[in-house]
């Protein structure tokens, strides 16, 4: 199963190298209300995040990053300094940990010296992967592997500083979205990959006394809440006569915190948070509604939603309606995490300016359920 989780891993990481647009980073400022035109980048949704960044944040510099990336690793050796016991030995510990290390050292480099891919500061050429986030997903990887098996809460914190460091590189300008999620992957696969390794070298030797291999569970009879980080691509539909008058955008991305509360166990409120692009202007919105689950069988979910709010349009500081329907696919995983893949219609009412928004917005979560 590991070696099929780390081939699996490998394959995705391929696909994101492909993937990834090579465009060079430029600040460019909002042009005239209401869009303007879009041919001032090359269209990825690697540049609408960073134009999100440029026009909302552009003197964003907290280094914070460069620290906290190492702290799954230190609370993981205070919990074993302390006595509190994990699934390894020390040594078996130590040597899990200096592979996983050693491999994502080999996976970061590797690839940063292959593609060589300018920084969206143009400090250098050496983008892609991001190594803050391939250490902090390592190291979180590392405690949840020593320790989600007694609380899922060790897991879901040690993701959630991972997934803010990853952020803070992008605010910090220094690495794009896909560099993010690149060493994102890097690093859970070389966690697993020394994991691997060492099951293989010392077999089921010094491994503490009361570990239970955290077995799989999703029990469909119960509320389960859950939290997502969303990314997205809107396409927008429309006459390409309005687009070229700057009428309607031509193009636009976004991200989101989406947190599901229950009311019953395959039912309840969906609440969404998030910040997107629209060419070269900044929308951000705040849209709750209701959401239904459904069971494939006891990985695969599928699921419906309503969302209603508002969207405000930052440089023509304009509030309007917002309505998204959608539905989205739901991979379970062990460690209480789950993907998804989504597809969505979004509503945006009149700008005053110009005709209503309607887009599909296609898009992947990651994020936990418990």
């Amino acid at each position: 199963m590991k070696s099929k989780f780390i081939l699996n891993l490998m394959g995705m990481l391929a696909l994101l190298c492909l993937c990834r647009g090579n465009a060079q980073a430029q600040y460019v400022s909002c042009p005239p209300f209401p869009y303007g035109h879009a041919h001032l980048f090359e269209p990825n949704i690697d540049m609408d995040i960073f134009q999100i960044r440029a026009n909302q944040f552009p003197d964003f510099r907290f280094r914070a990053d460069d620290y906290i990336q190492y702290s799954p690793f230190l609370f993981m050796l205070g919990l074993k300094s302390f006595g509190y016991d994990g699934m390894s030995s020390w040594g078996r510990m130590a040597t899990a940990d200096a592979l996983s290390l050693a491999f994502m050292a080999v996976g970061v480099n590797g690839l940063k010296y292959t593609f060589r891919r300018t920084r969206p500061d143009g400090s250098a050429r050496n983008s892609f992967p991001s190594g803050h986030t391939a250490t902090v997903f390592t190291f979180a990887t590392l405690l949840h592997l020593e320790y989600g098996w007694k609380s899922p809460w060790f897991s879901i914190g040690a993701y959630s500083v991972a997934a803010s460091v990853g952020i803070m590189r992008m605010l910090n300008n220094r690495h794009w979205l896909s560099d993010v999620l690149g060493g994102a992957l890097i690093g859970i696969g070389a966690a697993h990959l020394g994991y691997y390794v060492t099951d293989r070298i010392f077999g089921k030797k010094f491994i503490q006394s009361g570990y239970a291999h955290p077995e799989f569970f999703y029990e469909e009879s119960r509320k389960h809440y859950d939290v997502d980080l969303l990314f997205y691509r809107r396409f927008v539909l429309g006459r390409n006569s309005l687009k070229a008058e700057g009428r309607l955008p031509e193009r636009g991305s976004g991200m989101a915190l989406d947190v599901g509360i229950p009311v019953i166990p395959s039912a309840g409120v969906r609440i969404r948070g998030g910040i997107g692009s629209l060419n070269n202007h900044n929308v951000c919105n705040i849209l709750a509604g209701g959401l239904w689950n459904g069971q494939i069988n006891d990985r695969f979910q599928y699921g419906a939603y309503l969302l209603a709010g508002y969207a405000y349009l930052v440089s023509g500081q304009i509030s309007n309606f917002d309505v998204a329907a959608g539905s989205s696919l739901a991979l379970r995983l062990s460690g209480n995490f789950q993907l998804k893949a989504f597809v969505e219609y979004e509503n945006i009412t009149d700008f005053s300016t110009g005709p209503s928004l309607n887009s599909i917005n296609l898009g992947f979560c990651a994020g936990f359920y418990w």
